[in-house]
């Protein structure tokens, strides 16, 4: 049989299959500084007892409610939203015009099973958005469908089937071209993913706008405006999608009808599904170069060119620099829209038109791009070679660094999609590696790397940032993040030179203001658009017309997640058995490989297998197991001995952080008093018998 014969039988094979699985379903060194502490104090926390058993409680607290009942998910659930759609040739606009879209001349075709019907189009689709099925395929199996059985209602072609739209209504903005799905059509899917929705009075949105580089050969590019809801950040919809071989000439002719919408629905409200809601921009969240852009304010190399005060930089050493100040004006909405300071102005933007939206505090400082690419990133820059000594670490602290950042790659937790690397690749490290390494691997590994003053002066930030990330720390800690921050830019000054306080260094003693205002880092960080934004990436197949490509399926994607999706996917909890043990007294099969929680996974492997208990107990986890009354229990030992992983500038243990070391033999605990997961780093290369750093997994909400 030719192969491309045997391709289509294999997917008509596999359609035939899923068609029947679906219906059944359906039934059943050591370098010291000592000017660093000339001038400056370390900021000291009266709140805390030295024993940290009071954060220990604030983190432990309704961390998670587990359901006693075990189930077993060896059947995958679909998901639309995870899933990319692949087509080998997308279909081009000149083509579309000419199809005849007979969507409405075929009723979805439904298939009897017991008293329920299937609707096999509907789950079709369902099954082409999961699996990335081809275009050209698609229409393949359909014509196998046709050919027999009773499936004569069914489309012969796959744009039929997924409603392609036949052209793209497109509109022309120098030097490229703009299409608008609507504002408020993406509320409206926004509100049907959020299952309390109904009781909202005020719809508040997140807007983002961002640049996206089509490929590396071309400056073809896309400027995306993408919007979540506040209280469900992690679902992203497209408003409206620019395309050109450069950014927009004007920010005003890009986001003019983004800004009419909002205005419209600000003094208005609007109606969906019956309720009446009132709505509001809650935040503009942009890279510095796109707020420059999108603001019509000077860029991040201008000497006014902090969002957020009127803090005006010097020349030094051939670059803008922001040397700390005693005293610092900060900016108002009255003073950005009268311009008081004309030269942090470009122009007039389009967004001072918006009701109710400072210009000042509703924009506010991002997170990924501010502090994991831009500070952490410019750390590691200059310990490894831009920096001069003692600030600079050796070739062969650099190479144990990088030794021992590899060798912990193997431990990384699931909930963190990329493992550490070698800081070879320091280059290609991506914004949540720069995060992992703040929070996770940096305190433990550099502890016996660098010198004493510049250990001190990343703790400052990596405590701040801890701060800053928890809700539960940010209401009793804020005041003191803030004073870390402001220790860590003055001895910034003294380590590495006043010429590398650049703008992103500067703007960390703005920051605290933002989550005093919004809350914890990750709600109001660029992380959930920048995840979406390659996704709209892989919608694109071919290089002519972009833009309608996409447009395209996002169309299709909307149309059949509409029809096709649960709104939430039930929970489990206890999967994958088996029968390898250990067992202890009392304890029996089942027995299980993984434990789902509310928002991270236990298992049995190494580095996802670390936990806290309610009372402060932290286990390395053996097995998962049925306890005597029928219960789900863990097996594990318990580490005997908990030390403070740093005293300085406060005790690690404050905030959970510990160095573990001496486990106790195996003992049992019920999966209830499970309060949050660990990440495991490692502080030597033979992982065994060692301290391992034990820090909490504290954003786990974000992956």
């Amino acid at each position: 049989m030719p192969k491309i014969l045997q391709k289509t039988y294999r997917k008509a094979r596999d359609m035939v299959d899923v068609s029947i699985y679906m219906a059944s379903s359906s039934t059943s060194s050591t370098c010291n500084n000592s000017d660093v502490k000339k001038n400056t104090e370390i900021p000291h926390r009266s709140l805390i007892e030295d024993d940290g058993s009071d954060h220990m409680q604030l983190l432990i607290t309704n961390q998670c409610v587990y359901q006693e009942s075990v189930i077993d998910v060896n059947t995958s659930t679909s998901s639309l939203f995870n899933s990319d759609y692949s087509s080998d040739s997308a279909t081009s606009e000149d083509e579309s015009r000419h199809f005849d879209n007979d969507a409405d001349d075929h009723d979805s075709t439904k298939v009897e099973m017991g008293n329920k019907p299937i609707d096999l189009n509907s789950q079709i689709s369902e099954w082409v958005f999961k699996h990335n099925i081809t275009l050209s395929a698609l229409s393949d199996i359909l014509k196998i469908f046709k050919k027999g059985g009773d499936y004569n209602n069914l489309p012969s072609d796959g744009r039929t089937l997924l409603k392609t739209p036949r052209c793209v209504l497109k509109e022309l903005v120098n030097p490229g071209e703009y299409y608008h799905f609507g504002l408020l059509n993406c509320i409206e899917r926004l509100l049907a993913k959020y299952k309390l929705s109904h009781s909202l009075k005020l719809v508040e949105i997140y807007v983002n706008v961002d640049g996206l580089p089509i490929s590396k050969s071309s400056s073809s590019q896309l400027y995306p405006i993408l919007c979540s809801l506040v209280q469900n950040p992690q679902h992203v919809e497209t408003i409206g999608l620019y395309h050109g071989n450069a950014k927009p000439d004007t920010a005003n002719c890009y986001l003019r009808k983004f800004v009419n919408e909002v205005v419209y629905l600000t003094n208005n409200g609007f109606i969906n599904n019956g309720h009446f809601y009132n709505f509001k921009i809650k935040a503009l969240i942009f890279d510095v170069p796109a707020k420059s852009f999108c603001t019509g304010t000077v860029g991040h190399t201008g000497y006014s060119s902090c969002s957020k005060c009127n803090t005006r930089g010097i020349y030094h050493n051939n670059r803008v620099c922001f040397p700390p100040e005693r005293d610092i004006q900060l900016r108002t909405h009255h003073d950005f829209i009268s311009k008081s300071d004309p030269e942090h102005h470009a122009n007039t933007s389009i967004l001072e038109e918006i009701p109710d939206f400072d210009m000042i505090q509703d924009i506010p400082l991002d997170y990924m791009h501010l502090i994991c690419l831009g500070v952490m990133r410019k750390l590691l820059i200059l310990w490894t070679g831009a920096a001069k000594p003692p600030s600079k670490m050796s070739s062969r602290d650099t190479k144990t660094l990088s030794a021992a950042l590899v060798n912990n790659s193997s431990n990384v937790p699931c909930e963190f999609v990329r493992k550490s690397r070698s800081l070879e690749e320091l280059k290609r490290w991506k914004a949540t590696e720069f995060r992992q390494f703040l929070l996770y691997t940096g305190p433990v590994l550099l502890k016996d790397i660098v010198s004493r003053d510049m250990y001190l002066n990343f703790l400052c930030l990596h405590v701040a940032v801890t701060i800053l990330s928890t809700k539960r720390y940010i209401a009793v800690d804020l005041d003191y993040a803030r004073s870390l921050l402001v220790y860590f830019v003055q001895t910034y000054v003294t380590l590495y030179g006043k010429q590398h306080v650049s703008h992103n260094v500067h703007n960390l003693l703005h920051i605290v203001d933002d989550v005093a205002r919004f809350g914890p880092l990750h709600n109001f960080s660029a992380f959930p658009f920048e995840n979406y934004m390659q996704k709209i990436k892989k919608h694109l197949h071919k290089q002519d017309k972009p833009l309608s490509q996409i447009v395209k399926r996002m169309t299709e994607l909307n149309s059949a997640t509409s029809d096709t999706l649960p709104q939430e996917k039930p929970k489990k909890v206890a999967y994958n058995e088996h029968n390898d043990g250990p067992l202890l007294p009392g304890t029996s099969c089942p027995q299980y490989k993984k434990l789902l929680c509310e928002n991270y996974v236990l298992k049995l492997k190494e580095g996802d297998n670390y936990c806290a208990l309610l009372d402060g107990t932290v286990v390395q986890i053996k097995n998962f197991v049925t306890g005597i009354d029928g219960g789900l229990v863990l097996i594990g030992k318990k580490y005997r001995n908990l030390e403070n992983l740093y005293h300085r500038p406060c005790n690690s243990s404050e905030y959970g952080i510990y160095l573990g070391s001496n486990l106790s033999n195996l003992k049992m605990w019920n999966v209830k008093e499970i309060a949050f997961k660990y990440f495991p780093v490692y502080t030597s290369v033979n992982q065994v018998e060692h301290q391992v750093g034990l820090i909490p997994i504290i954003h786990c909400n974000e992956f």
